[in-house]
């Protein structure tokens, strides 16, 4: 098999790890700061960290997928992840790392994050990966993961992969500023999708946006945020927006 790796946090991890700062003065005008950085210790450490992941895994190649900084999900919805800060230091490495990443062969595309083009890999080449991340989004995609910093090895089935997309919808994500369900979280997730059999999850869903007050165009919009991509076509970088299954 072949391990089928989410590297963003990965270029992040060590862009961090190996930079120095010390913030001297911050104001309205900006930050006074003094920076260092070990590239070299850097880049061996990376390299050694995925060939880790293959290891554990017993895989014997990799895919290493990055995400560009402009996604569809942000013609979505303009405020997707706009609950995020920019960091007073920006991480000096970081496009360096991705860059000898690409040299080592990583994959990234245009309009699609790193998460949506693992996820459809998944379901178009079913058995040929090991689906390795830290983003619980990514439990949307059936088959075999294993995530490298708990070290966990585990199996999604589909009727798991589908029910978290559900649960999604409703929670929403605050890591990424996508809101739901007003006042509805995991616990309350879990509990209305639990009484229910799950040809009734949608209905169920449509049926507490309604009584939240939200109409069916916000309800699209969250899901289609949470929505991992089944069907990105990397030749064509072609891909269809989730539908409601009523309409499909």
């Amino acid at each position: 098999m072949i391990a089928l790796i989410d590297a963003d946090s990965i270029v992040y991890k060590y862009a961090s790890i190996y930079q120095d700062t010390v913030i001297w003065d911050e104001s309205d005008k900006g930050v006074v700061a003094s920076i260092e950085t070990d590239l070299e210790t850097a880049l061996k450490e990376m390299d050694g960290f995925i060939q880790g992941i293959m290891d554990i895994t017993d895989t014997v190649d990799n895919v290493l997928v990055l995400s560009p900084k402009r996604t569809f999900r942000y013609d979505v919805a303009e405020n997707y992840k706009g609950n995020r800060r920019p960091a007073k230091v920006p991480l000096q490495m970081l496009s360096t790392l991705k860059d000898a990443l690409f040299k080592r062969g990583a994959i990234q595309f245009d309009n699609v994050e790193a998460d949506d083009v693992c996820v459809s890999r998944m379901y178009q080449e079913p058995g040929k990966y090991v689906l390795c991340h830290i983003d619980k989004d990514l439990d949307q995609a059936v088959g075999e993961h294993y995530n490298y910093n708990t070290q966990e090895k585990y199996e999604v089935v589909q009727e798991a992969a589908d029910y978290f997309f559900y649960e999604q919808i409703l929670q929403g994500d605050s890591v990424d500023g996508i809101k739901g369900c007003p006042k509805i979280g995991k616990v309350k997730a879990q509990k209305i999708l639990g009484k229910v059999n799950p040809e009734e999850y949608w209905n169920t869903i449509v049926e507490t946006y309604e009584k939240a007050g939200m109409d069916m165009d916000y309800l699209i919009q969250q899901a289609r945020l949470v929505y991992m991509l089944r069907d990105f076509n990397e030749d064509t970088q072609e891909f269809k927006l989730w539908e409601p299954i009523n309409e499909e």
